[in-house]
């Protein structure tokens, strides 16, 4: 064999050996943080990419609350307002009321709606959550406590089904495209923030195990992890919506999904390249 070709031969080898080596150690592309190294490849990514990933699980997850409230909340809520009296308002901070002065209005398993002017309690805990129309303002009763809220002194608001019933059906769309868009929206500022407070931890941390990463590649990372516990919540609400899980359990896989983000972002450290 000839000089030339055993150059030759020797160029294509080592080329060959580059391409594997730098295939092997190429950065996973950021395209979906349900994974250890998708989470990290957000590290490398640019920020439009993962605000993007942000918003389509902001919005996914907004869609399972308001697929809960429509099909759960909304249909008590409108049984409630059709056995409305007649007549009926709240004035100077006073529920204004003709009739029983203890009565269910509307309930489910999920929601009630019920009538009580002097707080007597006699209806007890009938769901999960329960709304206590009361002479001087409106209790919210469930697993985890009661909150009153005092009638407004200087409002007057329609509580009868000749007012309340069309209104509700009028802006009915308008209240749910808000809602939407408003969960979608805190869900983005709440993870921004979170992944802001995590981001410090996480430089240190990748600095002491050899990584190189900057801050903002750790705000990212951050960001990405807490996206998983995101899709958990969001199953937990769906699986509740459909009797799969009770109050109790839908508290619990709200824990838990804070605890798949710390693993996530925790787990994915190891998972980002180039260490040193």
């Amino acid at each position: 064999m000839s000089e030339a070709s055993v150059k030759t031969a020797k160029s294509a080898k080592l080329a060959k050996t580059i391409k594997r080596v730098s295939s092997a150690k190429a950065p996973i592309t950021a395209w979906q943080p349900l994974t250890l190294g998708g989470v990290a490849a957000y590290a490398h990514a640019s920020p439009v990419r993962l605000l993007v990933t942000q918003c389509v699980v902001a919005v996914l997850s907004a869609c399972c609350v308001l697929w809960f409230i429509q099909t759960q909340y909304l249909p008590v809520i409108q049984r409630a307002i059709s056995i409305l009296p007649e007549k009926g308002e709240i004035r100077s901070g006073q529920l204004l009321w003709k009739g029983d002065p203890v009565k269910p209005l509307g309930e489910s398993p999920f929601l009630a709606v019920i009538v009580d002017m002097q707080d007597t309690g006699r209806l007890g805990q009938i769901a999960d959550l329960q709304c206590e129309l009361r002479k001087n303002g409106l209790a919210l009763n469930s697993i985890g406590g009661r909150l009153e809220i005092p009638y407004p002194l200087g409002w007057v608001i329609a509580v009868n089904r000749n007012d309340l019933g069309p209104l509700l059906g009028a802006w009915r769309p308008m209240i749910l495209a808000t809602t939407g868009i408003s969960m979608s929206a805190f869900f983005l500022v709440l993870w921004s923030v979170l992944a802001g407070l995590y981001a410090p931890f996480i430089r240190v941390w990748t600095f002491l195990i050899g990584k190189q990463v900057t801050f903002g590649g750790c705000w990212r990372l951050a960001s990405a992890a807490l996206m998983p516990g995101a899709v958990v919540m969001s199953a937990a609400i769906v699986l509740y919506g459909l009797h799969g899980l009770d109050l109790v359990g839908l508290l619990a896989a709200f824990g838990l999904h804070l605890i798949v983000g710390g693993i996530y972002v925790f787990l994915g450290t190891f998972k980002l390249p180039g260490s040193r």
